[in-house]
């Protein structure tokens, strides 16, 4: 173009490109290419000789949609372990006086609440989506931002230099990207292989990931036919196995004396720490999202106030998410147990 720039010249191809100038101001993306193809134009004062036959639509349509929504979930990794034990100590509430179940109440709502709040300041929130995947790392993201980047560049300038980082980065994206996958793959495996538990997580992940059709055999009935409907197969079941219970028997506990309760001492603090060591692990046990496992890294700031609350019935002592501590109605022995 640039040896017949006196003379007429017809441009001729598929301009295949993204830009808002052609696209409409919806168009998001935008090719790099396609600033070169203005700039050329510009320069050579060309004009649109033939139209395609084919006319870019667009059309809005007004019906409201839902977007899909994800569950929010913690990033425990990326917990600030200072600050999430500085301020759970400047939270947590103050247990000198414990007279009424409405002060204990109060005081077991002020260790949730500073728990979530110590959580809220340390921990970020992971972005899970559609497109989530696990074992996604932060310097995964940071590859794959420089190989495009890199990518970019070489197609502005097309010059060996920019070649070479480009693929120097998009070697290390693809390297790094395979190693933090298959770290992750093999903690997550010898995780669930390393009890009995985790053992069946997998036997029930096998299960689901092919679908299968169910499907009932006729049952045979007590007069001895064979029974084909759903619907009465269910009752048979139904009869089988959550049979109608019989009367229950109540003349030998009829004018019985019980005894009187047994006091038992005050839980101490080493009990509330085994309580919580006990737990299960990665699971929540409340609707408060709180996890044993965050449960068992903070027990030496929580064990002692958790101790200090007086014997009260669990119900009352505790919500969902904190340890059940309580003694044993053994009387014979008088022997505590969590």
């Amino acid at each position: 173009m640039e040896r017949w720039r006196p003379a007429e010249q017809i441009v001729v191809g598929d301009f295949n490109l993204h830009h808002p100038h052609w696209g409409g101001l919806m168009r998001q993306r935008t090719d790099p290419e396609a600033e070169e193809t203005l700039r050329l134009i510009e320069e050579y004062d060309m004009a649109l000789l033939y139209e395609a036959d084919h006319i870019p639509l667009e059309a809005i349509l007004a019906t409201p949609t839902r977007g899909r929504t994800f569950p929010e979930k913690w990033n425990w990794e990326l917990t600030d372990q200072d600050r999430l034990h500085r301020v759970l100590v400047q939270n947590l509430p103050d247990l000198t006086k414990l007279n009424t179940e409405q002060d204990i109440d109060y005081a077991t709502k002020g260790i949730v609440g500073a728990i979530l709040e110590a959580v809220k300041e340390s921990t970020p929130k992971s972005r899970v989506g559609p497109r989530s995947i696990p074992g996604w790392t932060t310097e995964c993201k940071e590859a794959q931002q420089l190989a495009r980047r890199l990518r970019r560049r070489y197609q502005r300038e097309r010059t060996p230099e920019a070649w070479e980082a480009y693929r120097r980065a998009r070697n290390y994206k693809a390297r790094l990207i395979r190693k933090t996958l298959r770290n992750y793959h093999r903690r997550k495996v010898k995780e669930a292989t390393s009890s009995l538990e985790g053992l069946w997580k997998i036997a029930r992940w096998a299960r689901r990931a092919e679908p299968r059709t169910t499907l009932i055999p006729p049952l045979q009935r007590p007069d001895g036919g064979m029974e084909t409907d759903v619907k009465e197969k269910l009752d048979m079941f139904k009869d089988a196995f959550f049979p109608q219970p019989p009367e229950v028997d109540l003349t030998d506990v009829r004018n019985y004396k019980y005894p009187s309760p047994m006091q038992l001492p005050p839980i101490t603090r080493r009990e509330v720490t085994e309580a919580i060591r006990h737990m299960p692990g990665k699971k929540t046990p409340g609707k408060d999202t709180i996890p044993s496992h965050l449960l068992r890294h903070i027990s030496p700031y929580i064990a002692e106030p958790l101790a200090t609350l007086p014997s009260v019935p669990p119900v009352t002592l505790l919500p969902p998410t904190l340890p059940r501590i309580g003694h044993s109605n053994a009387q014979e022995t008088g022997e505590r147990r969590l």
